[in-house]
């Protein structure tokens, strides 16, 4: 009786009801008392605020909001109880394909959000805020930690997709990378043919997504979904295409840069496209393409991170490494930019031994010559 008074205003239905009126103040009752009356891990009344997220009244959804992720709450719904619940209440009156949601976007926002938090808190001990996708062998403790049911494994992938191809969310992209990540790690056959399936749309996000910080994702994620694929010879070649024309959109040469950065990371150094990427990457560097310079960094970065570099590029480097000087201590490059440029020097000196002594000399001056505390905490990384 809850559910549906709280979705009567929020989920539009295909019969046409003349008399249907608008209680604002009764849903905002019916949310003040699963707020008070109910657990926080209570699936049911989850589901309930989750719905409110997306009430028309700004109050209500205000109310929602605070309560499912304030910081006092400890205990969380059990992530494959509330995931269901939410699977197997999807409102019948709406298709479901790439261009409907099975949710108004709002609330279907709110859920992907709270359903990870959940994976979160169930995974491990208080709010962990390392993105693991970083940190790959960490998936073994999800893995362990959850009785995982593959088939939901697959539906909450799906789930995320399905919102991401429509939203372009920032948050909700790298909720997919992670669940990908361990969709791998689960070694199922059902969950990896989805992927393969749709690697298509994660092209798309990746060359075609207006948003930056979404771009920057489906980027590591086109990457990640490619070097696990034996014959992606033809999409790494389109990735070198477009990265080479000057006369290719904004979106799509800078998201084959990342692309390619990190898929080389993953190749083998003895693969030849690995030696491509590098020697394109730093030429383009050199070329100081300023609206560029922000991801080639990264990709560069992430060649370092994976000790890509060798010996055969002690020249190039010795250039990059005073070039990413350069750019910390200019007063019109961006916090971002200077960031990624220390996280990069960070890396090289682990590829270059006999250069750490340089970065160490580099970073040290740039703590002391800069007030941004910012800078100091990345440095201190």
């Amino acid at each position: 009786m809850l559910q549906h008074l709280l979705t009567q205003q929020v989920i539009p239905s295909t019969t046409i009801d003349v008399d249907q009126h608008d209680y604002p103040n009764c849903r905002q009752a019916a949310v003040s008392f699963v707020m008070n009356v109910f657990p926080s891990n209570d699936c049911t009344s989850r589901f309930i605020l989750l719905i409110a997220c997306s009430d028309k009244n700004e109050d209500i959804r205000s109310l929602a909001s605070r309560n499912l992720f304030t910081e006092q709450d400890t205990d969380y719904p059990e992530f494959n109880s509330l995931l269901k619940l939410i699977l197997t209440n999807v409102n019948q009156d709406q298709s479901v394909s790439r261009q409907t949601l099975i949710y108004h976007p709002q609330t279907y926002q709110q859920m992907i959000y709270y359903l990870h938090r959940c994976l979160i808190r169930q995974s491990f001990t208080g709010e962990k805020t390392t993105p693991l996708w970083k940190y790959e062998d960490q998936l073994n403790e999800i893995s362990t930690s959850i009785e995982f049911d593959r088939n939901q494994w697959y539906n909450y992938i799906q789930f995320l997709l399905d919102f991401v191809l429509v939203v372009h969310d920032c948050l909700s992209t790298y909720f997919l990378f992670e669940s990908i990540l361990i969709g791998y790690h689960l070694n199922d056959s059902k969950i990896v043919d989805l992927i393969s399936t749709n690697l298509s749309s994660f092209r798309q996000l990746c060359l075609f997504s207006t948003r930056d910080d979404t771009r920057m994702y489906a980027s590591y994620l086109y990457a990640y979904i490619l070097s696990k694929i034996e014959s992606n010879q033809t999409a790494i070649d389109e990735l070198v295409k477009i990265l080479s024309n000057s006369n290719q959109r904004f979106e799509q040469r800078e998201g084959s840069i990342i692309a390619l950065g990190y898929i080389c990371s993953y190749l083998k150094t003895t693969n030849s496209y690995q030696k491509l990427g590098k020697d394109l990457l730093l030429k383009l560097i050199f070329e100081n393409l300023s609206e560029y310079n922000y991801a080639l960094i990264i990709a560069i970065g992430q060649l370092a991170r994976m000790n890509c570099f060798d010996g055969q590029n002690q020249k190039e480097i010795e250039r990059l490494i005073e070039i990413l000087k350069v750019k910390i201590r200019t007063i019109n490059e961006t916090n971002r930019l200077k960031e990624k440029a220390i996280q990069t020097l960070g890396f090289l000196s682990i590829c270059y031994r006999n250069k750490s002594q340089l970065i160490i000399e580099i970073l040290t001056q740039t703590l002391v010559d800069t007030k941004q505390i910012e800078l100091h905490l990345n440095i201190g990384k």
